[in-house]
């Protein structure tokens, strides 16, 4: 049988599928925690992850290359953590443009009825972050559980970033989000150990 799931650690890589035989079916998770960081064509985007089904990307990157490689979009958008399904700690991302403040992937894990992927991105941060720890679990064919263990070495603030192609539905009050593509979609429920708001933008 062909393998579901994998995690290609030394470029820092892991993807999970429900059925990867069948692309017009198959439910498909990402996530990126490289050891090469934000250089080359790398971003600083460090634990990011994406989401697909049938081949319609749900969650992707916010910043397309518009519209040319090296514009102020590019610099200082496109190749940021805050384009990304990253995290922001006190209105900043991780460190771009060194090769020395990356990811990796801690921890894989394949079975029949699951994938389990885990990224450590504290070292992408430098000294804002003690911890970041993306825990991906897949439970086919189609529930996706994310769980961030976040510590920073003094009181923060943290941002959450989530992008689509298309406007998400959110309902502030039960902590949901939807995104729809192509007659694709994902229900999403929020929780966190602390309170929070929600809120989006296409600025």
């Amino acid at each position: 049988a062909v393998p579901q799931d994998r995690a290609f650690r030394g470029v820092g890589w892991g993807v999970l599928h429900s059925d990867i035989e069948q692309p017009e079916q198959d439910f498909m998770v990402s996530l990126r925690s490289s050891p090469f960081g934000g250089v080359s064509h790398g971003h600083a985007s460090q634990n990011d992850f994406a989401v697909m089904k049938g081949g319609r990307a749900l969650i992707c990157a916010g910043g397309l290359r518009f519209p040319q490689h090296g514009t102020p979009f590019h610099n200082e958008y496109a190749q940021q953590s805050i384009s990304h399904n990253c995290v922001l700690v006190n209105g900043e991302g991780a460190i771009n443009r060194d090769g020395n403040r990356g990811g990796e992937i801690f921890d894989f894990k394949t079975t029949d009825s699951f994938g389990y992927v885990c990224g450590e991105a504290e070292n992408a941060y430098g000294d804002r972050l003690n911890r970041y720890r993306r825990h991906l679990v897949m439970i086919r064919p189609s529930i996706l559980i994310l769980v961030d263990e976040l510590e920073a070495p003094e009181a923060s603030t943290f941002q959450w970033l989530l992008h689509a192609f298309d406007k998400f539905d959110l309902d502030p009050n039960a902590a949901t989000v939807t995104s729809n593509r192509g007659g694709a979609s994902l229900n999403g429920q929020l929780f966190g150990s602390t309170g929070f708001t929600m809120k989006q933008t296409d600025d």
